[in-house]
């Protein structure tokens, strides 16, 4: 939809009256008639909401409006006044004008949360993965004191495993990570809803038997681990942000 006068006036209008100014007092500051005051309000709150974010969001446009209404040697702002519209942003006149603000705010915000959720998956599955290829290339005659979830050590000599300053938990083949359990069951729950591979597995704790890790165990982790999405939506804390 094509502006009703130029977007640095459109933009200067909202402001104002978003500050609380009348038409009358817009319009006198501004040098523009009422009708286009009235047609820019219409305007801004019949455009799609992402048009209508991105014009108050406009550094460069918000520099330039600023300047205009301050220009008017005839109708200098007093300080208090100055400072009042000064302060007015972006999001002060989204939700000033559009009904459907808050909406849009509870939409970004699941966006958000959704986007630490499998940003917080791929950590989870990094460190899980690393534990089960500790135990996977450990061997069969290692002796697994914890378990992939909780933490614990790999022994492969009847002596405990030596500290190794010089390297982190990761690094560290005879360490176990401890690891999210909440999260873990989390993505367990994904995990048997994409694949029977996981049919079998109550808890990731289980699996301290390397004959018990499969290559495609692992492939799927590594693919989580490395951001890649689940493509089903089932666990607890998903279902919500897609109903």
């Amino acid at each position: 939809m094509e502006s009703p006068a130029p977007l640095r006036l459109c933009l200067a209008i909202l402001t104002l009256r978003t500050a609380l100014f009348g038409q009358d007092a817009v319009a006198s500051h501004l040098k523009c008639g009422k009708p286009t005051i009235i047609k820019v309000e219409e305007w801004f709150k019949t455009m799609p909401f992402s048009q209508a974010e991105a014009l108050c969001l406009d550094f460069s446009l918000i520099g330039e409006v600023r300047n205009f209404i301050a220009e008017d040697e005839d109708e200098q702002l007093d300080v208090d006044t100055a400072i009042k519209i000064g302060s007015i942003s972006a999001e002060a006149i989204l939700r000033y004008y559009r009904s459907d603000y808050l909406k849009q705010r509870v939409n970004v915000m699941s966006v958000e949360a959704r986007d630490k959720h499998w940003a917080d998956f791929a950590i989870v599955a990094d460190v899980l993965l690393s534990n089960l290829r500790k135990i996977q290339s450990a061997g069969s005659n290692a002796k697994i004191e914890g378990n992939a979830i909780d933490g614990g050590s790999i022994w492969l000599d009847e002596e405990p495993p030596p500290i190794l300053f010089s390297r982190t938990d990761r690094e560290n083949q005879g360490i176990l990570e401890k690891v999210d359990s909440y999260y873990t069951q989390l993505l367990l729950q994904h995990l048997k809803q994409e694949s029977s591979l996981f049919d079998e597995i109550a808890d990731w704790r289980e699996l301290t038997n390397p004959e018990d890790i499969s290559k495609e165990f692992v492939g799927r982790l590594t693919f989580v681990s490395h951001g890649g999405l689940l493509d089903n939506t089932t666990c607890e804390m998903c279902k919500p942000w897609y109903e």
